[in-house]
């Protein structure tokens, strides 16, 4: 809902909120047995949530029916997932 507070300095103050508390989500975090640093791996799942939110709000803007909207969201998560988890090439 970030992305629909009107007022900038109340959407920076609730943006910094969010970014506090999504680091702590990877607090503590086991870093050892990632492919890549977890500071970049942190942005870009931040910009696949700020991605997927701001499309969400658009689709509900445009008046899709709420199932509709979190049937499609929970499905381009399902394939960023599993896109992170098994890479972009087939194993042979």
């Amino acid at each position: 809902r970030i992305a629909r507070l009107p007022r900038d300095e109340l959407a920076a103050k609730a943006h910094e909120v969010f970014e506090r508390h999504f680091a702590q989500v990877f607090a503590g975090l086991d870093a050892s047995r990632l492919a890549f640093p977890l500071p970049q791996l942190i942005d870009l799942i931040t910009w696949l949530l700020a991605k997927t939110r701001k499309d969400a709000l658009l689709e509900i803007d445009a008046g899709r029916p709420l199932d509709e909207v979190r049937r499609v969201y929970l499905a381009e998560w399902s394939f960023f997932c599993e896109v992170l988890r098994k890479g972009i090439y087939r194993s042979e």
